[in-house]
């Protein structure tokens, strides 16, 4: 059990305990497949919400973001979740083409930048997609530069795009 000041994290031995632990009382996402291997709950303690995560465990871990007090993003394995706490309602659920590394919060313009090892995904704060764009290689390093986002990719080439409408950014 993992105990951060918003929320705590439950690990459990196979699909079926977590199963067990969710019946009835909340929702599991993600893929069961032969290469899940990673049964999670995330239980946030101010709302009393409780999700349940199974995934192929590769070293990334979850990443929980808050917006508007209310909406949850949940970020593991392929899989982005969009949910109101308060109503346990499911707002969005994206699943990727390559594994989510994280989130980058951009207040100013209510925006929400899903890091994914192929992939950038610009989401607003109601779960719907920006913009997004993919790539030859795998995202090695990235940064936030006011409303400019720079990336590096293993290949060498670098890349910046303006955050909020996507339009590539040369030199």
């Amino acid at each position: 059990v993992i105990i951060m000041d918003e929320f705590e994290i439950i690990g459990y031995s196979s699909i079926d305990e977590l199963k067990r632990e969710a019946e009835n009382s909340f929702s599991i996402y993600g893929n069961v497949d032969q290469y899940t291997n990673k049964f999670e709950s995330i239980h946030m303690l101010n709302s009393d919400f409780k999700v349940g995560l199974a995934y192929n465990y590769t070293g990334l871990k979850p990443e929980i973001v808050e917006v508007n007090e209310t909406k949850l993003f949940i970020g593991f394995d392929k899989t982005i979740l969009c949910v109101d706490q308060y109503s346990n309602q499911l707002l969005q659920e994206k699943k990727g083409n390559s594994l989510f590394y994280e989130f980058i919060k951009v207040e100013k313009h209510g925006l929400l930048i899903a890091i994914c090892e192929l992939d950038l995904i610009v989401i607003d704060y109601e779960g719907e997609d920006v913009w997004a764009i993919g790539f030859r290689d795998l995202i090695e390093d990235f940064s936030k530069d006011g409303d400019i986002l720079k990336v590096k990719c293993a290949d060498g080439e670098s890349f910046s795009f303006n955050i909020k409408n996507g339009q590539f950014i040369n030199g």
